[in-house]
């Protein structure tokens, strides 16, 4: 599956896996995050939050494969109630994704700012 070369449209990957690129986990979750942050400013529920994550999720399909939805499905089923709260307690991404070991505690300039295949999902640290 070819990737995207519009510039908006960019995600880290860690090479390939069957349909699509694999994700690196630590931009994967700073996307989530991302996502769940602008959510929850919407004044979501946990469950709503959750519910509209697989829906972000799932725009990732079409840039990065079916194995990309699965592995953002997962972590948010993972990470839900850790997510929300540390949302709640006003953590930044980075922070977040740390907590969780996506980013395995530290995060490189390298990866930000990151966008995504959704609109207008930057991350600017």
């Amino acid at each position: 599956m070819a990737q995207s070369t519009d510039p908006t449209v960019t995600m880290m990957t860690t090479g390939t896996v069957s349909g699509g690129p694999a994700t690196d986990p630590c931009t994967l979750c700073q996307f989530i995050v991302s996502q769940a942050q602008s959510h929850y400013r919407s004044g979501e529920s946990k469950k709503d939050v959750q519910k509209d994550l697989h829906d972000d999720c799932k725009t990732l399909r079409r840039f990065y494969g079916e194995q990309a939805v699965k592995e953002c499905s997962d972590w948010v089923d993972t990470n839900i109630d850790v997510l929300y709260s540390e949302i709640q307690a006003g953590n930044s991404a980075v922070q977040i994704c740390t907590d969780t070991g996506a980013c395995g505690g530290t995060v490189t300039p390298s990866i930000s700012p990151v966008s995504f295949a959704m609109k207008g999902a930057k991350f600017l640290f």
